[in-house]
C-alpha cells in the first residue's frame, strides 16, 4: 500500500475510548503520517469522529439558522414538510416532490465515504498501536459505519456494489468497475456485518451506555430496523411485481421466500436487546404527555435512547428550536416555519373511545377554503379553544402545540380570527397581515382578531395550519437564538424497536407478541385504559401506531415506501383525501348578547400553498419512479444498471 498523509482534527483534550461527548470534539488541525495517526486513541478517535459526522441522517439540526434551518441542509431542505406530517411555512410556495424531476429524491450513493471507511479499517489493521480490546472495538465501529452506509444506500437505491477493498486511484478507473450487487445481497451483507461485530461493540458498555458511538445496543437497533425493512419488501413482493418494481438481475426486488427469515431476525434482535437489560421505555414523569415530550429532552438517565446525534449549542449548534418555536416566543418573530398538519393530528385517538375523528361540524364533515370569509355551515361550539383536544392520546400534547397549549409555561396564542355571527351564519374576520397583528387594526369593535401565533394565510412566520411543533423544541429559555439548543436528534430509540418487532410479529402470525409490544407502547402513552384487545389489533392499527409514536422522526416516508402504498396515498390527485394536506383553524365567536359569545368553533381547511395563492390543496405526488431513487449511471462505471422507471 502506498504511504498516505492524514489530515486530522486532533482534540485539544485527550480522551479515552468510551467518552461520548468528547468523541465529537474536533478542533486544532494537524498533519500526521498515517502510522503516527494510529498510535493513540486520540488519533483514532478523531478519524472515527470525522467518519461519524459524514453518516447520512435525513434530519439534521445543525444546518440553517433563523431563516433557513428546519434542521435540514440545503440538499434536503425542509424534508420533514414534504409529505403528510407538516408543511413548511414560508412566503414562497412549497412544492411537494414527485414526477421525473424528483426521481433522485433522497438519492444517496456515497462511495467517497465507503472508500474512507475502508482505508480506516486497513490502517487500523496495519498501524493500530492500541490495546487489543480497543482495536477490536475500533474495527467493529468502522464496520458499523460501513454497514449503516450500505443500509442507507440500499433502501434508497436498491442493490449497490459492495466494496470492501481499497483501490488506488489510477488513470484507468474502469478496471475497478463493479456491477450492482442484488438488493438481497446488500441487505444480507449489512445483517451479517452487524451480527459479526456486535460482541466487539459490547466493550463500549464497560464504562456505561454510550449514546453517540456504536455499541452492541446500537447494532441491534439497526439490525432490527434493517431486517424489518428487508422483510416487508420481501413480504410485499407481489405488489413489487404488479407495480414493476423489480429487475431481472435482482438489483431491485426481494423474493417473498426471504420474508420469514428477515422478519424473524427483526424479532430476534428485539429479544436480544431486551435481554441486555439496559434499555426500556422512558417513564420519568407521571404526567403522560410531559413524559413523552421529556423522552426527547433528557439525555442523562434516559433508558429509551440508544443512539443519538448530539449537540452542545456552541461547537455543535442546533437550530431546530430557533427555526420552529412559536413566533410569540421568538425574538424577532421569525420562527414557526414547520407546521404540523391536520392529517397527522387526526391520527391521535381519543383515549376513552379509541376514535380518531375530530368532529367540528354538526352533520356532514366539511372542507373549506382559506379564502372563504363567510359560511353557513353548522359548527360545533366549544367553551374553550383547548376543549376539542381534551382526552386525546397524550402523545399529541407531547409532540404538537395546538389551540389551548402552553410551551415553557406560556400559552401559545393561536386564534385565526373572529367568527362574527350573522343571520346567515358567520363572517370570518382576520388581521390583514400577520405582521400587523399587534397594530390597532387587529381589533374589531374592541375584540382582538388574530393571535400572534396565527394561524394566518399570508406570508409571515406564524402557523399556517393551526398547529406548531413541540417535539424537538428545547424547553430551556435562550435556546431559541444562535443555535444554542442542546436537544439531541434521536437516531434509534427503544420505542421504535418495540414497534419494529410488533409489525414483524404480525406478519409472522405471532399475534400475541404483536399485541403485547403494541400495548407496551400504548400503555406508556395513555395508560392501561389505552391498551388494545386482540380483536382491535390489525395492520392499520400498527401502521397508525408508528405514525403517532414516531412522528417527525423520519419514519413516515420510509414506512409508506416499504409498505408500497406511497404512490396510492400520495397520487397527485387533489380528490384523494390522503394526497392533500389540511389545516384546522380556531375562531373566537363574536356575538354580543348571544349565549355563544366568547366561545370557539373550528374550520377544517385545505392547506393553501402560498406563492400560488389561488392553488388550494396542491396534492402530494409520489411517482413509481420514487420507490428507488435514480442511481448514477454516468460516474465512470458502465456496469451500473438503471432502476425501474428511470
Amino acid at each position: 500500500m502506498k504511504n498516505r498523509t492524514i489530515y486530522l482534527l486532533i482534540p485539544v483534550l485527550t480522551f479515552g475510548l468510551f467518552s461520548c461527548e468528547k468523541h465529537l470534539t474536533q478542533q486544532d488541525p494537524y498533519v500526521l503520517a498515517v502510522e503516527d495517526a494510529y498510535k493513540s486513541n486520540a488519533g483514532i478517535n478523531s478519524i472515527a469522529a470525522n467518519l461519524a459526522s459524514r453518516l447520512r441522517h435525513e434530519q439534521n439540526f445543525s444546518f440553517g439558522g433563523s431563516f433557513y434551518g428546519a434542521g435540514i441542509n440545503s440538499n434536503r431542505h425542509q424534508d420533514l414538510a414534504r409529505w403528510d406530517e407538516a408543511i413548511y411555512n414560508h412566503h414562497t410556495q412549497w412544492q411537494h416532490p414527485g414526477g421525473n424531476q424528483n426521481r433522485n429524491y433522497r438519492q444517496y450513493y456515497d462511495y467517497d465515504l465507503i472508500r474512507d471507511i475502508n482505508i480506516h479499517i486497513e490502517n487500523l489493521l496495519n498501524y493500530g498501536a492500541v490495546a487489543e480490546s480497543e482495536l477490536r472495538y475500533y474495527l467493529a465501529e468502522a464496520r458499523f459505519y460501513r454497514a449503516y452506509t450500505y443500509y442507507e444506500m440500499a433502501f434508497r437505491m436498491g442493490g449497490v456494489p459492495i466494496i470492501e477493498e481499497v483501490y488506488e486511484y489510477t488513470s484507468n478507473p474502469i478496471e475497478y468497475a463493479k456491477p450492482r450487487n442484488t438488493e438481497v445481497e446488500v441487505y444480507d451483507y449489512v445483517i451479517s456485518e452487524l451480527e459479526e461485530i456486535m460482541d466487539d461493540l459490547d466493550i463500549a458498555l464497560s464504562s456505561g451506555v454510550t449514546l453517540t458511538r456504536p455499541s452492541k445496543g446500537v447494532a441491534l437497533a439497526l439490525l432490527c430496523r434493517v431486517s424489518l425493512y428487508a422483510g416487508t419488501l420481501a413480504y410485499n413482493n407481489d405488489i413489487n411485481e404488479a407495480k414493476g418494481l423489480k429487475l431481472p438481475s435482482g438489483a431491485v426486488g426481494i423474493p417473498f421466500a426471504k420474508a420469514e427469515d428477515y422478519l424473524q431476525k427483526c424479532i430476534d434482535a428485539y429479544y436480544e436487546l431486551e435481554e441486555m437489560g439496559i434499555y426500556s421505555l422512558y417513564r420519568g414523569n407521571g404526567d403522560l404527555a410531559e413524559n413523552f415530550y421529556e423522552l426527547f429532552t433528557k439525555k442523562s438517565g434516559n433508558p429509551e435512547l440508544i443512539f443519538i446525534k448530539d449537540y452542545d449549542g456552541i461547537n455543535f449548534p442546533n437550530y431546530f428550536t430557533e427555526t420552529h418555536i412559536p413566533r410569540s416566543q421568538k425574538l424577532g418573530a421569525d420562527g414557526a416555519m414547520l407546521n404540523p398538519v391536520l392529517n397527522l393530528v387526526e391520527c391521535y385517538e381519543d383515549v376513552a373511545s379509541k376514535s380518531n375523528l375530530f368532529d367540528v361540524y354538526i352533520g356532514d364533515e366539511q372542507v373549506e377554503n382559506m379564502s372563504d370569509n363567510s359560511s353557513s355551515f353548522d359548527y360545533r361550539i366549544f367553551e374553550t379553544a383547548g376543549e376539542l383536544f381534551e382526552g386525546r392520546d397524550p402523545r399529541l400534547t407531547g409532540s404538537i402545540l395546538y389551540p389551548g397549549s402552553t410551551f415553557r409555561g406560556i400559552p401559545v396564542d393561536l386564534q385565526a380570527g373572529l367568527a362574527v355571527k350573522t343571520p346567515a351564519g358567520y363572517d370570518f374576520v382576520h388581521v390583514d397581515d400577520i405582521n400587523n397583528v399587534e397594530n390597532p387594526s387587529n381589533y374589531y369593535n374592541g375584540e382582538r382578531k388574530t393571535g400572534i401565533d396565527g394561524p394566518h394565510r399570508t406570508s409571515g412566520f406564524c402557523s399556517h395550519t393551526g398547529f406548531h411543533m413541540r417535539k424537538f423544541l428545547d424547553p430551556n429559555p435562550g435556546s431559541e437564538t444562535g443555535g444554542q439548543s442542546t436537544m439531541p436528534y434521536v437516531v434509534f430509540r427503544y420505542g421504535e424497536v418495540l414497534l419494529n418487532a410488533a409489525e414483524a410479529a404480525w406478519y409472522l402470525n405471532q399475534k400475541d407478541l404483536a399485541l403485547d409490544l403494541i400495548n407496551r407502547v400504548r400503555n406508556r402513552a395513555g395508560g392501561e385504559v389505552f391498551e388494545l384487545e386482540m380483536a382491535e389489533l390489525d395492520l392499520d392499527r400498527i401502521m397508525n401506531e408508528r405514525r403517532v409514536e414516531l412522528a417527525f422522526e423520519d419514519h413516515r416516508f420510509n414506512d409508506a415506501k416499504r409498505w408500497r402504498i406511497a404512490d396510492e396515498i400520495w397520487d397527485n390527485d387533489r380528490n384523494t383525501p390522503t394526497a392533500v394536506t389540511y389545516a384546522m383553524w380556531p375562531y373566537k365567536i363574536y356575538a354580543p348578547g348571544d349565549p355563544d359569545d366568547g366561545k370557539w368553533l373550528f374550520r377544517k381547511l385545505l392547506v393553501e400553498h402560498r406563492g400560488l395563492s389561488s392553488d388550494m390543496g396542491m396534492p402530494i405526488n409520489f411517482g413509481l419512479d420514487m420507490y428507488y431513487a435514480y442511481i448514477p449511471v454516468n460516474d465512470g462505471n458502465p456496469l451500473i444498471e438503471k432502476n425501474p422507471y428511470h
